[in-house]
Parts: C-alpha cells; sequence; structure tokens
C-alpha cells in the first residue's frame, strides 16, 4: 500500500535529491534532518499564496503547508502563538484536516505545549487517530502560517521529540526582517507598559494628594463652624 501511494505521490510530485539540506521557496524554508529524506513540492496542492510540501524517510512522513492568516504584525506573530485561548478545538480540527494522510481521520488531540526553543514560538500538537500518532508544529508570521504534520510509517506510535529537528528548522525566508521588527514592537510595548504605569502611579500619588486636601479643607470647615458656634454662646 504505501509502494503505490509513494508512486501516485511521484506521478505528480516534483521531486528533489535526497541529501540533508535546506529548502525553500518565496513562502517556506525547512531542513531535513538526514540524508535519507525526499522532499516534494506538490504542485497540486500549491497555489499563488500558498506552498504544499511532502518530506519522507523510509520510517517518517511529513507535510508542509505555508497558507494566509489573519495575524496582524511581527509582535503578535511572535507572543499570540502561546495564547492557548487563541486554540480552540475547532481551530484544532482544522489544522488536523489540512493533512489527511499524515495525521488520519476522527483524530483526536492528545497534546498541545508551546516550544519557546528558538526565536520564534512554536505550538505543538499531537493526535491521535485509530493506532496512529502524529505531530504538528504550527506558527505564525504576519499574514502566514506555517504548519506542518509529521508521522511515522505503519502506525508506528512517536514521541514528539522526534521531530525537534525538522519542526525547529521550519522558518520563512523573511524572519529576519520579521525578527527585528517583533524585537523593535515588544520593545514598543514594554516601553508603553512602563509609561502607563509611571502614569497610572502619578494618577493615584495626584488622587491621594487631592484625598488629603479635601480632608484638609474639610477638617478646617468643622473646625470654623465649632469656632463660629461657640462664638455665639459668649
Amino acid at each position: 500500500m504505501r509502494t503505490l501511494a509513494l508512486a501516485a505521490i511521484f506521478a505528480v510530485g516534483v521531486a528533489a535529491p535526497a541529501f540533508a539540506a535546506p529548502w525553500a521557496d518565496a513562502r517556506l524554508k525547512f531542513e531535513t534532518p538526514g540524508s535519507n529524506w525526499t522532499v516534494r513540492q506538490e504542485t497540486y496542492q500549491s497555489t499563488s499564496d500558498r506552498s504544499y510540501i511532502e518530506a519522507d524517510a523510509p520510517d517518517d512522513d511529513c507535510a508542509f503547508y505555508s497558507t494566509a492568516a489573519q495575524v496582524a504584525n511581527a509582535t503578535v506573530a511572535r507572543s499570540a502563538i502561546s495564547e492557548d485561548a487563541r486554540f480552540t478545538p475547532q481551530y484544532l480540527q482544522q489544522v488536523a484536516a489540512m493533512f489527511p494522510r499524515v495525521v488520519g481521520p476522527n483524530a483526536t488531540v492528545t497534546a498541545n505545549t508551546v516550544d519557546t526553543a528558538g526565536a520564534w514560538p512554536i505550538r505543538r500538537i499531537s493526535y491521535r487517530s485509530g493506532e496512529r500518532v502524529s505531530h504538528v508544529a504550527i506558527q505564525w508570521r504576519p499574514g502566514v502560517q506555517l504548519i506542518a504534520a509529521c508521522a511515522r510509517y505503519e502506525g508506528a506510535a512517536s514521541e514528539p521529540s522526534r521531530y525537534d529537528a525538522i519542526f525547529r528548522s521550519i522558518g520563512h525566508p523573511n524572519d529576519a526582517t520579521w525578527a527585528q521588527e517583533a524585537t523593535a514592537g515588544a520593545a514598543a510595548q514594554q516601553a508603553q507598559a512602563a509609561e502607563n504605569a509611571a502614569q497610572a502611579e502619578a494618577n493615584a500619588a495626584a488622587e491621594a494628594e487631592n484625598e488629603r486636601v479635601r480632608e484638609q479643607n474639610a477638617d478646617t470647615e468643622r473646625q470654623e463652624r465649632r469656632e463660629r458656634r461657640g462664638g455665639r454662646f459668649n
């Protein structure tokens, strides 16, 4: 079955030499972890705004997508990947459906973590479909999502760490520029937060002073009333 499936893939794909080297197009880059991997850009699923790549080794099967996403800027792309609320069950099922061959049908999420080892955080998802265990990596960039899925053939189980190297190699050709923008954006956010905190502290101090003055004025007014009442009885 696997021989027939791979034969069909080679019929429609564009094969690259089987050696470990960076692979890149205008929307996606990654590096295979060994010389026994074959990489193919699947022209039937790649469009003007989307790249779809398949890579496989004797024991492993991977696929990679680079497609449009509503991510405002580099700062959001870097920080939002750690926000659990963004990764709803509906979104994670949509991701699984992008890789029917690798993830399998009716897959359920078994793990959902964030890998912060690199410059761009990676959302790591593990799925189970029957006996098949697969692992997915999600990264965001401004206007782009980079998603990869890997699994072992024959339904063999695997630990997520098996694909650390290939997932951490995934990126976008514009990453250097976006990294600078993300760093500048984070610095601007920190500066704004510090300014807001200082302003809040100043506002609190001003309110405390206003309260002190109001209390002092109230004390003075009470004293004056007492003195006026006392004067009437003299």
